[in-house]
């Protein structure tokens, strides 16, 4: 990797058609979309001995299950770490994203100032999720909550749930991303805890109002080796604030070995659903 320069790939770097399987809600994922933006950079060439550190993702507007491109410009400056700046468009672009990726500098490694602590995912029941009308990327997971026996999270303000990919094992920056976001919005579950709480029965619970993602940070924290061979993932996720009809979520994704792999904000917006602008479809 060369110092100070910057340029602009040629074509794009990953084509094809955004898989509704991956949608929740009215568009794709967090997790989905970091996934491609780490696909397409692994793509370009000279960035073979640095790592995924941290993405920024916004959304420009709504994608539709439909044909799509990724393009970059990238920045490598001095020190061992590039910047990415990616384009993912559907004739016009839906979602930005820049990413840093660096050198390993140390072999010494701080382990976070917290955990997460859950008991093992056998000990929890795995919920039903085949049934009709859920999103659909609850089909690329089994979920089991992490919930103590009186339904109570076991850190309080969190939402806990071990996560398994129904394809078999994950690997890279790039799969463990895609845990992201898979699970209901941190206000979701917390209208549920309230309306649990209050006593009420499940058949007063309202819809929440629908929420559109606008954006995320997703930090990559672990050492390379941590991705590797896995299976099971705890994923924490809670409200931090919400404003003026913005929801602001913190996320976390945990090994089954104890190694915190993302940690992750969220920003979503209040809205009714709309329906995405497609691009021009082909037979």
């Amino acid at each position: 990797m060369t110092d100070a320069h910057t340029k602009q790939t040629s074509g794009a770097l990953l084509a094809g058609r955004l898989d509704f399987d991956w949608w929740a809600s009215n568009g794709p994922t967090a997790g989905y979309l970091v996934s491609l933006v780490l696909e397409s950079v692994g793509r370009l060439p000279g960035l073979d001995t640095v790592t995924p550190r941290s993405v920024d993702l916004r959304v420009v507007r709504l994608a539709a299950a439909d044909d799509f491109d990724v393009t970059a410009a990238f920045a490598q400056a001095a020190g061992g770490v590039a910047t990415v700046m990616v384009t993912l468009a559907q004739r016009e672009p839906f979602a930005a994203a820049s990413v840093q990726l660096g050198r390993r500098l140390a072999e010494e490694s701080i382990a976070p100032s917290h955990r997460l602590g859950a008991f093992p995912p056998e000990v929890h029941a795995e919920m039903e999720m085949r049934r009709p009308g859920l999103p659909p990327v609850t089909g690329q997971f089994t979920y089991r909550p992490a919930t103590k026996p009186d339904g109570t999270s076991p850190q309080p303000g969190w939402d806990l749930v071990w996560i398994s990919p129904r394809s078999g094992q994950y690997s890279g920056h790039g799969h463990t991303a895609k845990i992201l976001d898979c699970w209901y919005p941190a206000s979701y579950t917390r209208a549920v805890r309230e309306h649990l709480g209050r006593a009420q029965p499940p058949s007063e619970l309202s819809q929440p109002a629908a929420t559109n993602l606008l954006g995320a940070h997703v930090e990559f924290p672990s050492p390379d080796e941590a991705y590797a061979d896995l299976s099971n993932a705890l994923l924490a996720s809670r409200l931090k604030s919400s404003a003026d009809g913005y929801q602001f979520e913190q996320q976390e994704i945990w090994s089954d070995r104890g190694d915190l792999l993302v940690d992750a904000q969220i920003v979503r917006r209040k809205e009714r659903p709309q329906v995405a602008r497609s691009a021009e479809r082909r037979p």
